[in-house]
């Protein structure tokens, strides 16, 4: 990846976080580290991945996720950093799917998949769906 769109992705991404700041959406970061290898002293710092919900969603979730299913996926080009969009959706009782979480991520990677899966588990403490519906690329069998 060249040194620009690094550049550009990360100001998208701390730009995505003021304005989830200034919205009262909830957020967990997750960031990556370059280490020097001859001290193992962190040299650099990039924000890899941004996932963020309401609370209105979280309420949503935990009504309607524990013991149903949970459906997760990736959008591709969906702005100009060429950022990923994973959307983490489920049904509600009258039929109709709702979004419960988004995240916007630089590659669809295990650890990518991991913070998406253990940022659902804290806002379903009770149960885990029954049910995961996605295509399952190799990042996300990973994380599972």
């Amino acid at each position: 990846m060249s040194a620009y769109n690094q550049d550009k992705e990360e100001l998208f991404l701390r730009g995505l976080e003021e304005a989830l700041d200034a919205g009262g959406w909830q957020y967990r970061l997750r960031y990556e580290y370059e280490i020097n290898e001859a001290t193992g002293q962190p040299i650099a710092c990039y924000l890899e991945q941004v996932v963020f919900w309401k609370k209105s969603q979280e309420i949503f979730a935990r009504r309607f996720i524990p013991d149903f299913v949970m459906q997760l996926d990736c959008t591709f080009n969906t702005n100009n950093t060429r950022l990923l969009l994973a959307v983490v959706t489920s049904v509600s009782n009258t039929g109709r799917s709702f979004p419960a979480l988004f995240a916007y991520q630089k590659t669809e990677s295990c650890q990518n998949w991991l913070k998406v899966l253990q940022t659902m588990a804290e806002i379903l403490p009770a149960a885990p769906p029954k049910v995961i519906l996605s295509n399952f690329g190799e990042g996300l069998i990973a994380a599972h």
